[in-house]
């Protein structure tokens, strides 16, 4: 029973990662007598079920949160979303970073150096992103296409000294 039990843990946790979802850090439970929070479902085509918060999304991702981490979910990959409250509420768009490791900076973007890096301001706090690291930007919702290189400095004419003797 154990062995049945492990195989299907197994099975849908490679089925997550082939999907194309990122699952986030195991997290052990610290504290076994605290009452557990309600959390929305999202249900993914091959009907794994993520418990995580559902707080914004944009054009092709829904932004999943649980404890703190923050990943992005393919709309596409999303066969429904089981509301904590029943109703499905509005989401917010915001802007979003995703990274290549899956994690997504959810805030508002600062500033960007043209093909270097952005900075993200999530509450209080500042990011400073590497264009290397990103894989997509959102920016209020909508994908935002960004130089991945930086732009060529001009260079500047050298004026000829005469050498005098």
């Amino acid at each position: 029973m154990l062995r049945k039990s492990a195989f299907l843990l197994v099975v849908s946790g490679l089925a997550l990662v082939l999907v194309g979802f990122r699952p986030f850090t195991p997290v052990k439970n610290v504290c076994p007598t605290c009452k557990v929070t309600n959390f929305d479902q999202v249900v993914l085509l091959n009907g794994a079920k993520v418990r995580c918060n559902v707080v914004a999304q944009n054009d092709d991702h829904y932004v999943v949160e649980l404890f703190g981490e923050y990943r992005a979910v393919k709309k596409s990959e999303v066969s429904s979303v089981e509301w904590k409250n029943k109703a499905p509420r509005k989401l917010p768009l915001g802007d979003q970073v995703i990274l290549k490791t899956g994690l997504v900076l959810h805030g508002t973007i600062a500033d960007e150096q043209t093909g270097r890096y952005f900075t993200v301001t999530v509450g209080t706090l500042k990011h400073v992103v590497w264009v290397s690291q990103i894989d997509s930007v959102y920016k209020n919702g909508k994908k935002y296409t960004f130089a991945t290189t930086p732009p060529k400095a001009k260079k500047k004419k050298r004026r000829r000294r005469r050498r005098t003797r």
